[in-house]
């Protein structure tokens, strides 16, 4: 298709579209104006009455006592005086004797305590090694002081080397009671116990050693 038959093709097509517009414009202005029917209107309060309601008085009410009475007396309770003892000294040789009071011996008593095992004080929770990926144990042998404190400690078997160091550490903290044989603290030897590290995953589960 040609240019000049493009440009006569579009003309016809303008002028058709013109023509009619032109038409229904003017067809609405003839038209005379109608008003629309109006539209009813909700009605409502901004401020509506309020409906009274009645308010009750659920206190309790004490009636007034025209007149009071006066409660009885208390029984009254016998008082009975005590006696003086009746005493008599009698002169001899014209001298009334002097009563003395008997000197106080105090009695020395010694409590010895009981024999017992040594009990444990205070324990130091281990510290966990940082190389630590999972859980493990110490078997730990040492001795006790009369004065409860650990010595010849030992970790004679570990489940991974790394704790071995901090479990020896840990177990030196530790405080007892002595052990008491005849009333007198004594050093306790071979007491044998366990340090347990525990280490969990992202969920709060153990780590298997």
């Amino acid at each position: 298709m040609g240019i000049t038959t493009r440009l006569i093709f579009g003309s016809v097509v303008s002028a058709f579209f013109t023509f009619w517009l032109f038409v229904g414009i003017k067809a609405l202005i003839i038209t005379e104006f109608k008003p629309q029917k109006k539209i009813a209107q909700d009605i409502f309060e901004i401020n509506p009455e309020l409906e009274e309601i009645e308010i009750k008085d659920w206190r309790t009410k004490i009636p007034k006592l025209d007149r009071v009475e006066t409660p009885p007396a208390p029984p009254s309770i016998e008082i009975i005086e005590a006696t003086k003892p009746k005493t008599k000294l009698v002169a001899i040789d014209g001298e009334i004797p002097i009563m003395k009071i008997p000197e106080f011996k105090p009695v020395d008593i010694k409590i010895t305590p009981a024999d017992r095992n040594p009990e444990p004080i205070l324990r130091i929770k281990p510290i966990l090694p940082r190389a630590a990926n999972s859980s493990g144990h110490c078997n730990m042998l040492f001795d006790i002081s009369a004065e409860g404190k650990p010595y010849n400690i030992v970790a004679t078997s570990c489940s991974r080397k790394l704790f071995e160091r901090n479990s020896i550490r840990s177990v030196s903290g530790w405080k007892y009671r002595p052990q008491i044989v005849n009333g007198r603290p004594t050093p306790y030897q071979g007491v044998k116990t366990r340090v347990v590290y525990n280490v969990m995953d992202e969920k709060g589960n153990r780590i298997p050693e």
